[in-house]
């Protein structure tokens, strides 16, 4: 499906009983002006010359719409580039599916390219703010593509910088960027003068969520404040701020015992969003806090339980030594900030489950003894 023909010598967009050549063959090609469907070129054969074209949806039109008509369809050898852009840039407007052939075909071919696919109402996305993090459900072979990616959901464009099937539900992530910034870096020097990119839109869609019903992404019940460690202050997430649970986990089937945690592949593999986490010290503030590991801000964190609901089986001695180390954790931005009444409240749970345990508080001991450092009578 072409959007421009030559007629008599000039690009031309169809017109009604309109007749035209095709650039890349030189075939003859009829203007396709009905009610139904988007204006275009057709060849008289039926047959388009170019393998690679698809059909030409809203999107595309968006797209191209931005940019002046001798930078789409911009012949190269047997095919037609979608748009060229700054520096002879090729940029591949892809909505429908690809076959890891074509991906590959295209990338040696082009050379020079950057994918932009549609990802409108099609893909599930989360900001996060300095990083954004996406679900692509049934779509297939999008991690196969070596030249820069993006995904355009709409306002937002994510420029992806890594696959990854370490969270459950979760196929990637990236820097969020704006159709502006996209526009600017890849197609300044082409697009009308008089083309707004945030003043336009494009229709509503009516795909489905790739998440479904079940999702990794909740909201913040209420508000939590963190120290940001590059600077020292305190940020604040509001209430039903989202965030990316990463408590899931998976086994082989027939050995359940090996579990392997998001947390734990997270850490692994991604030290970038670990926030300096150690699989262990993530393991002990959860289990102290009675906490759930969640990616906030685009860092793994521990998100505490509610005081009253923080579960504590442990000696004062040894809450008090927990609490000093979940301050380190607090001023790395691990965990949030812990008001003092949630202080004194996880304190007094301790002496209770002392008196329950043992009948009575213990004391500390003077003298560490092997090594430990508490020690009780």
């Amino acid at each position: 499906m072409l959007r421009f023909a030559n007629v008599q010598g000039q690009k031309s967009p169809p017109f009604p009983k309109g007749r035209g050549v095709c650039p890349c063959c030189g075939g003859l090609l009829i203007a396709k002006c009905g009610k139904l469907v988007t204006h275009h070129w057709a060849h008289e054969s039926k047959v388009d010359c170019d393998t690679w074209s698809e059909s030409i949806g809203p999107w595309h039109l968006w797209w191209q719409g931005l940019v002046r008509p001798e930078a789409i369809e911009v012949v190269r050898g047997y095919h037609r580039a979608d748009i060229v852009g700054n520096n002879g840039i090729v940029v591949e407007l892809q909505h429908s599916s690809i076959s890891p052939e074509d991906i590959e075909a295209r990338e040696a071919f082009y050379g020079d390219m950057i994918w932009l696919f549609d990802a409108t109402d099609r893909f599930a996305y989360c900001d996060q703010g300095n990083l954004a993090f996406f679900s692509v459900g049934k779509t297939k072979h999008l991690e196969l593509c070596k030249k820069p990616l993006f995904l355009d959901f709409g306002f937002d464009v994510l420029q992806v910088e890594q696959f990854t099937d370490s969270v459950v539900m979760i196929s990637g992530f990236g820097i969020p960027r704006s159709r502006e910034w996209f526009a600017r870096h890849y197609l300044s020097d082409i697009l009308f003068p008089d083309k707004k990119v945030a003043e336009l839109h494009i229709p509503a869609g009516g795909g489905t969520d790739p998440w479904g019903k079940k999702k990794p992404v909740y909201k913040l019940k209420y508000e939590t404040r963190w120290i940001n460690p590059a600077t020292g202050t305190v940020v604040t997430f509001p209430k039903w701020t989202e965030y990316i649970k990463v408590s899931y986990y998976r086994y082989n089937v027939g050995d359940s015992t090996n579990k392997r945690f998001d947390y734990d592949n997270v850490i692994n593999r991604h030290p970038e969003i670990a926030n300096g986490w150690t699989c262990e010290t993530l393991r002990q503030m959860m289990d102290f806090l009675g906490g759930t590991a969640i990616i906030l801000g685009g860092s793994l964190r521990v998100l505490p339980s509610p005081a009253i609901s923080i579960p504590v089986l442990k000696t004062a001695s040894m809450a008090r030594h927990l609490l000093e180390l979940a301050e380190v954790h607090i001023l790395a931005g691990r965990v949030p900030i812990l008001q003092d009444s949630t202080k004194i409240k996880i304190l007094d749970k301790a002496k209770e489950h002392e008196q329950h345990r043992y009948g009575r508080e213990l004391r500390p001991s003077n003298t560490p003894k092997n090594g430990q450092v508490f020690l009780f009578e």
